[in-house]
């Protein structure tokens, strides 16, 4: 079935991505959620604002989905649900800071992306998505004494930078598309992609 052929693509590569997640019903009441709701402010600081859980996206349907995904999803089962959160990133051309969010890692087992915004939006479908770094900080390859590293450190840009020195080649790098998740291991750095959306 398609969700064993996920699990164990997962447990093999620690990434997977699948296309058409959600019920086009659900899709698009979510999307409208996000498109009306009142949980966004403007950040002069960058060029996207995140809206958090616990003050921000509380749709019942987000709670419902993420109950669904540990229903279904072998890896995830069991596990709970710690953090969610949305992104709303700012389409204007005049870009005077980097575009997306830097690359980093979360505090967490499994991380899960699903985009809402409609494909026609996007300029370039080729970009607009998330950039992953397969690099595992906490494998036994690259870990073999299982060093235990304060959150904060890892977080540092210039940590991920020099545990990833020649490694750069380890990205994939995920094209944006609606409905589209994107699951994967989350002590692997990832970044969002450049991206080129129609104003508005």
């Amino acid at each position: 079935t398609a969700v064993s052929a996920i699990n164990a693509q997962f447990e093999q590569e620690q990434l997977v991505v699948v296309d058409n997640f959600l019920n086009p019903e659900i899709l698009e009441e979510l999307y409208q959620y996000c498109v009306e709701s009142t949980i966004w402010h403007e950040s002069e600081k960058s060029l996207f604002v995140g809206s958090y859980w616990d003050e921000g996206p509380s749709h019942p349907l987000m709670v419902s989905v993420a109950k669904e995904i540990s229903r279904v999803f072998p890896f995830v089962r069991g596990l709970p649900l710690v953090h969610m959160w949305a992104y709303n990133f700012d389409s204007r051309k005049e870009k005077t800071h980097r575009s997306g969010i830097n690359k980093h890692m979360d505090s967490a087992i499994v991380n899960i992306n699903l985009w809402l915004t409609p494909d026609e939006a996007n300029l370039d479908p080729k970009s607009g998505g998330l950039v992953v770094w397969l690099k595992n900080l906490f494998s036994e390859e690259h870990n073999p004494n299982n060093k235990v590293f304060p959150f904060h450190e890892v977080q540092d840009p210039h940590f991920g930078t020099a545990f990833l020195a020649g490694a750069e080649h380890l990205n994939v790098t995920i094209s944006y598309k609606r409905n589209r998740v994107v699951i994967f291991n989350s002590a692997v750095w990832h970044a969002t992609d450049e991206y080129n959306f129609k104003h508005g």
